[in-house]
């Protein structure tokens, strides 16, 4: 109606191309792509999984898959960001890494490296750029009993937030804290908020949603 897509339309293809109806008859076009990409890994799968109306309800395109290390994420962000053409992307990974889930034993420092290219890639490019802290989390589940006494995986999220928060305060990209709302007093994700130690509910979803 009136030359304009519709939401549907719009997620559905991934990126629409909008027609606006100027007085005179002729057509011009807007931008092209969703208001902002989410891309990560099984967290922000499972956040559009849980919540998609909030998705489709504000234009945000959903990128997330299980498993993934900011190495995997990196090699398919030019196709999955900068491709549809976002106003914005947030990027929020990392616990993949911590994990070692590709076998690469990555440090704090490489997992930053990664999250910072990315960021640069998309900044290059003119989309703004928001930087989603690693959520809570003191224990990987699928790891064994001894793996997780020998590897302080909360403090390890927090050290790389802290790495995070500097270096988006110094870009001037934006930095959604929701390690600081959705942590408990042993800096694991509230057992209100989990579907397990490392994944949030649709409660947890919402209050990252306030963030």
């Amino acid at each position: 109606a009136g030359g304009v897509t519709t939401w549907n339309t719009y997620m559905g293809a991934g990126y629409n191309i909008r027609c606006v109806k100027e007085g005179n008859g002729s057509y011009i076009f807007a931008h092209v792509g969703p208001r902002c990409v989410l891309i990560g890994d099984s967290i922000s799968r499972m956040w559009n999984s849980n919540d998609p109306s909030f998705f489709t309800d504000q234009y945000l395109l959903g990128k997330g898959i299980d498993g993934q290390t900011t190495e995997q994420i990196k090699a398919r962000f030019f196709n999955d960001v900068i491709v549809q053409d976002p106003k914005c992307v947030h990027i929020m990974c990392g616990i993949n890494d911590m994990a070692n889930n590709d076998g690469a034993n990555r440090t704090n420092e490489g997992i930053f490296a990664n999250i910072r290219e990315m960021a640069e890639m998309a900044a290059s490019k003119g989309i703004k750029v928001i930087i989603g802290s690693t959520p809570p989390a003191n224990y990987i589940w699928w790891l064994d009993e001894e793996w997780n006494a020998a590897n302080d995986v909360a403090q390890r999220v927090i050290d790389l937030n802290v790495m995070l928060k500097a270096y988006a305060e110094e870009r001037g990209f934006g930095y959604a804290d929701y390690h600081s709302v959705l942590k408990d007093e042993e800096n694991g994700l509230k057992k209100e908020y989990q579907v397990d130690a490392v994944h949030p509910n649709l409660e947890g979803f919402k209050v990252m949603e306030s963030v």
